[in-house]
């Protein structure tokens, strides 16, 4: 690159790789943004799913201990 220094075309260069560098630098922090993001997105998720679990197994055993007849009493099984 000795004949193009100090030209034109070097700043222009400079100027393309200093983007191209900018670009990557934005690149990584949206992607940890979104690792982090889907990693508390998983966590809610199944802090969810335990909370709707444990939730329904105190209604199916509220249910059971009542003798509900208008609920089958194979469906109360049949969530887990």
């Amino acid at each position: 690159m000795g004949k193009i220094n100090n030209t034109k075309i070097d700043s222009l260069l400079i100027d393309y790789y200093t983007i191209v560098d900018q670009i990557q630098d934005e690149e990584n922090s949206y992607n940890l943004f979104l690792e982090k993001l889907e990693a508390e997105v998983y966590i809610g998720l199944s802090i969810l799913r335990i909370t709707l679990r444990d939730e329904l197994e105190n209604l199916l055993h509220y249910i059971w201990r009542h003798n509900l007849s208008y609920l089958p009493k194979m469906m109360i099984f049949s969530f887990y």
